[in-house]
């Protein structure tokens, strides 16, 4: 489910990109095919970055149950949008 436009897309290379692309964009999820195995590499940095930034904005709400990742969005977009800054 792709929550935000500000989210990254999922990137993906190989030989069955193409196929694979076409199967995320029916269901509405952005992709990018990148060219090289390094290009991945940089992706899966990025994702990592995105994911523990979530993670903190999730689970930085007063109580005792995360926020959903939809919830971080509509909540606390401003300060998701500080720590993409920061880091």
């Amino acid at each position: 489910v792709h929550t935000s436009a500000k989210s990254p897309p999922t990137v993906i290379y190989g030989k069955h990109a193409n196929t694979l692309a076409e199967l995320f964009r029916n269901d509405d999820i952005p992709v990018q095919i990148v060219r090289s195995p390094q290009d991945i590499q940089v992706a899966a940095v990025r994702k990592l970055l995105w994911a523990s930034l979530m993670w903190l904005i999730c689970h930085d709400n007063g109580d005792s149950s995360p926020l959903t990742v939809r919830e971080a969005h509509e909540k606390k977009a401003s300060d998701l949008e500080r720590l993409v800054e920061e880091i």
